[in-house]
């Protein structure tokens, strides 16, 4: 049997709900339960590897990807760029402007990723 390989990336939103916590995987629209941020995100794993399972199951990628609603994506980016200016406050407490936020900006940040691994 062939063996191939999948490389996947997936941008996780993190936040409390009815007492517990979800980790909401953006690219495919899958939550992980828990009671913490690290039980919610083993439980977000289980989920990514079940879709992905049966996606090859039925010989069918493109059943793997099915983003979740836009407003999620919005939220995501502000937590990353809120996130980036707090690294940035803490780094370099005399720069003002957001300029380095974009990945564009002089060409990206070498060796920076902005995806929050699972």
């Amino acid at each position: 049997m062939e063996r191939r390989s999948l490389n996947l990336s997936v941008r996780v939103l993190v936040y409390p709900e009815g007492g517990g916590v979800i980790a909401h995987g953006l690219e495919m629209d899958l939550l992980g339960y828990g009671a913490d941020e690290p039980a919610a995100k083993a439980d977000l794993v289980r989920q990514i590897e079940s879709k992905i399972f049966f996606a090859a199951s039925k010989i069918d990628p493109g059943m793997i990807y099915f983003p979740a609603p836009a407003d999620l994506f919005r939220r995501w980016e502000s937590a990353r760029k809120q996130q980036l200016r707090g690294m940035r406050d803490s780094l370099m407490p005399d720069r003002g402007d957001d300029s380095f936020l974009n990945p564009m900006h002089r060409g990206g940040i070498p060796g920076f990723g902005v995806e929050k691994a699972l």
